[in-house]
C-alpha cells in the first residue's frame, strides 16, 4: 500500500466533480481531497454550502469573466501556475468534471505543460437531477437508451456536431443540460425532424437543491410554460416517455433536503473518519480561514491600481457622519494614556456602560469589538450543540468550531426575503445548548420581531440554552433591543459594538451584558488588558454624546427610505428590506456578475460581494448606507455597467 502521504500530492491539479448541487451528494474521495487541498478553484455552478466545510483552503471564484475560449485560457494557465507554486490544487467543478465540463480541455493543458494530475469523478446532474424529480432517465418498459447533451450551442453555429433531426428519431430518453436560453430553437430542430408534438418534457431547475423547481409540458407547450415561468439556469430537460413516472416517483422533500444540508456537517465528519487511516493531518476543523470582511480598503486598494483615499467604501457599515464631536475633543486630550496601562476591568467604562442601559456594574464586561466577545462567550459556556440561522456572519461558526461546537444550522429563505420564522428556531431546539444569532442579522439586515425575541427568551430560558444575541448594529433600531431583559433570564448574553454607529473601527471597543454568573464565567477565560485605554476613554465619550446619536438615528431613518427606493428602481436587481445601515442585493442575471463587479470597481467603489457566505450565492451583494451623494453615484454606476451588458447581450 502506498504511503499515505502520497495520496495527497503538491503541485498536484485535482479535477473534482462535486455533484449537481445537493452537496450531501459529494463523493467521499472529493471530500478527503477538498479537506487537503491548499487552494480550491470553482465556478458559478458550485454551491456556496459547500465551500464552507473545507476552511482551511484558499477559495478561488473563477466565473464568467470572459466568454468561451479566453475564459477557458485564463483558468488553464491559472491551474498551472498555482501547481507550480508546490500547492495541491482542487479544481471543483459542478456535475462531473468531464461531462459537458471542460474538464478534458484543462486535463490536456497540465498534461501539456508537465502538470500531474488526478479526474474525480462526480455525481452529474443528467441522472441525478430527473432523479430528485422522481424521473428514471432509463426504464425496461419506457426507455432501453438514454442520450445526453449540451443545449448550448448557439442557434447560428458552423459545424455544429449536434444533429437535432437525428436525435428526434431516436427512441429513448433526451436529456439536455445547459439547454434553457436555447430551448425555443431545439423544440422547433425536434419538431421538424419528426419528433411528435405531445412528446412529454420535464424541466427541472436548481435540481437537487431545496429550492427545486419543475415545469411539465409537452414539445407542443412547453416552452410557453417555461416563458411563463421564468425557468433559469441551471436547468435539466428530460424528454420522452420516462417523464409519465414521475408522479408515481416523486420523493423529493424541500423541507427535509434543507434539514439535511444544514447536518452535512455530520456527514463530513463520518467521511473524515472513514478516510482517516489514509491521512496523517487531523480530519476535524480547527479553525476556518481566509474569511472574508468588509473595509479591507488596503487590501481593495492594491487590486484595482488605486489610492485607498480615493476609494468609496460600501463594504463596511460604518455611520458616515463620522466620529462624535465629543470623541474627537476626548481623543485630542488622551495622548498621555498611550504610556500608560489601561485599567484591566475597564471600570470607568463599565459604569458608562450601566449608566447608560440601566444595568448593574457586574452585568458588564468589555473588550476588543463584538467578535472578541462572542469568542469569550462561547469560551465561557464552551456549548457542544450550537445553531446558527444562515446566511450569518461567518465568524459565528468559526468561533463555535473553533472552540470543539458541533453547529447546526437554520437556513433563512430568498422568497421570504431571509425573514427570520420563531418556529422555525423553536423546531430546532431538540439538543441544543447555544444559539447565536444577529439581532439585525449580518448580512440580511433583518431580525425576529421583538414579540417573538421576547418569547425566544422565555424558551431558551426554560429549556437551559444559552442565547448569544449579536446586537452589533442594533443602535439603528434602538426600540428592537432586548437587552434590559439580562436582569430576568439567566441564559441571556447580548453583544454590543461601538465600531459601527460611534465610527470606532479603527480602535475596535465593544461590550457584552448577561447575569453575573455568565459575567464571572467571561472574566475568568478572558486576557488582561482586553480593551485599550484609548477606547476605554473614546468609548465613553460616545456613550455620552446624545445628540450625536439622535442626530444619527434621525439621518439614518430619512437616508436609508431614500437609499431604498433609489436601489429598488434599478430593474436589474433586487433590494431586500433592511432594519439597519446595509442592504442585501441580487443581481437578478447571475451572468453579468463579473462585468458588474468589474466596473464598479473601476470607479473606486468598493461593495461587498457574499460569495463566500453560506446561504448565498455569488449573485448577491451588500452595499452599505453612505451619504447621499455617494449613495447617488453607486446608483449611477451600476445602471451603466448593467445597460452596458443588456447592450452588448443584444
Amino acid at each position: 500500500m502506498k504511503n499515505s502521504r502520497d495520496l495527497y500530492k503538491k503541485g498536484t491539479v485535482y479535477l473534482i466533480g462535486a455533484g449537481p448541487g445537493d452537496i450531501g451528494l459529494l463523493t467521499l474521495r472529493a471530500a478527503s481531497l477538498l479537506h487537503k487541498a491548499d487552494v480550491i478553484v470553482y465556478d458559478g455552478l458550485i454551491n456556496n454550502a459547500l465551500l464552507q466545510y473545507f476552511p482551511t483552503a484558499q477559495k478561488i471564484y473563477f466565473g464568467k469573466r470572459k466568454k468561451g475560449a479566453e475564459s477557458q485560457k485564463e483558468i488553464n494557465q491559472l491551474l498551472v501556475d498555482l501547481a507550480r507554486e508546490g500547492k495541491m490544487v482542487a479544481r471543483l467543478k459542478g456535475g462531473d468534471p468531464i461531462v459537458f465540463a471542460r474538464g478534458s480541455e484543462e486535463a490536456q493543458y497540465l498534461k501539456e505543460h508537465h502538470i500531474p494530475f488526478e479526474i474525480v469523478p462526480g455525481i452529474t446532474s443528467g441522472h441525478a437531477v430527473p432523479a430528485y424529480a422522481g424521473i428514471p432517465v432509463t426504464d425496461r418498459h419506457l426507455s432501453s437508451t438514454v442520450i445526453f447533451v449540451t443545449g448550448q450551442e448557439r442557434e447560428d453555429k458552423e459545424g455544429s456536431l449536434i444533429d437535432w433531426a437525428k436525435l428526434a428519431g431516436v427512441e429513448g430518453s433526451l436529456v439536455i443540460y445547459m439547454g434553457v436560453k436555447n430551448f425555443p430553437f431545439i423544440v422547433k430542430r425536434l419538431i421538424e425532424g419528426g419528433k411528435p408534438t405531445d412528446t412529454l418534457v420535464s424541466i427541472i431547475e436548481a435540481g437537487t437543491l431545496p429550492r427545486q423547481r419543475l415545469i411539465e409540458g409537452t414539445l407542443k407547450n412547453i416552452v410557453q410554460k417555461m416563458e411563463g415561468q421564468r425557468i433559469e439556469s441551471p436547468a435539466i430537460i428530460v424528454i420522452g416517455e420516462v417523464n409519465k413516472l414521475r408522479r408515481d416517483l416523486d420523493w423529493f422533500d424541500q423541507e427535509l433536503s434543507k434539514e439535511r444540508e444544514e447536518s452535512f456537517s455530520h456527514e463530513l465528519e463520518f467521511a473524515r473518519e472513514l478516510t482517516q487511516k489514509y491521512e496523517t493531518a487531523p480530519t476535524h476543523a480547527i479553525a476556518v480561514k481566509n474569511l472574508k470582511h468588509g473595509g479591507d480598503l488596503e487590501g481593495f486598494a492594491a487590486q484595482i491600481g488605486k489610492d485607498k483615499k480615493s476609494i468609496i467604501d460600501f463594504s463596511s457599515n460604518i455611520n458616515p457622519l463620522g466620529i462624535s464631536p465629543k470623541v474627537k475633543k476626548v481623543y485630542e486630550e488622551s495622548l498621555s494614556c498611550i504610556s500608560q496601562y489601561p485599567d484591566t476591568y475597564a471600570r470607568e467604562f463599565c459604569q458608562a456602560i450601566s449608566g447608560h442601559f440601566s444595568v448593574g456594574n457586574e452585568c458588564v464586561i468589555t473588550g476588543n469589538g463584538a467578535i472578541s466577545l462572542i469568542d469569550l462567550a462561547v469560551r465561557a459556556l464552551r456549548p457542544q450543540r450550537a445553531l446558527v440561522i444562515q446566511p450569518c456572519f461567518n465568524e459565528y461558526k468559526r468561533i463555535l468550531h473553533l472552540w470543539g461546537a458541533t453547529v447546526d444550522q437554520i437556513s433563512l429563505r430568498d422568497e421570504n426575503d431571509f425573514q427570520f420564522s420563531y418556529d422555525d428556531i423553536v423546531r430546532k431546539l431538540s439538543g441544543i445548548d447555544m444559539i447565536l444569532l444577529g439581532s439585525p442579522n449580518n448580512p440580511t439586515g433583518t431580525a425576529l420581531k421583538r414579540d417573538e425575541m421576547l418569547a425566544l427568551i422565555k424558551e431558551t430560558e426554560r429549556r437551559g440554552i444559552f442565547l448569544v444575541v449579536d446586537e452589533a448594529f442594533m443602535d439603528w433600531t434602538p426600540e428592537s433591543s432586548i437587552y434590559e431583559e439580562i436582569n430576568r433570564s439567566s441564559t441571556l448574553i447580548v453583544i454590543r459594538s461601538l465600531t459601527k454607529f460611534f465610527s470606532l473601527a479603527g480602535i475596535r471597543s465593544g461590550f457584552a451584558l448577561a447575569s453575573p454568573r455568565i459575567i464571572h464565567k467571561m472574566r475568568s477565560v478572558q486576557e488582561p488588558w482586553s480593551c485599550n485605554a484609548l477606547a476605554q476613554r473614546l468609548s465613553i465619550a460616545a456613550l455620552e454624546d446624545l445628540e450625536f446619536q439622535k442626530k444619527s438615528l434621525q439621518w439614518f431613518r430619512e437616508e436609508s427610505v431614500e437609499f431604498y427606493q433609489m436601489l429598488s428602481h434599478v430593474r436589474e436587481i433586487k433590494v431586500y428590506p433592511s432594519l439597519t445601515n446595509f442592504f442585501l442585493i441580487k443581481l437578478h442575471d447571475r451572468d453579468n456578475r463579473e462585468s458588474l463587479i468589474a466596473s464598479i470597481k473601476s470607479k473606486g467603489m468598493y461593495i461587498r460581494e457574499m460569495n463566500d457566505v453560506e446561504g448565498l450565492e455569488n449573485h448577491f451583494f451588500r452595499i452599505a448606507l453612505k451619504d447621499r451623494r455617494e449613495n447617488i453615484k453607486l446608483i449611477a454606476a451600476f445602471k451603466e455597467a448593467l445597460i452596458k451588458d443588456q447592450c452588448l447581450s443584444s
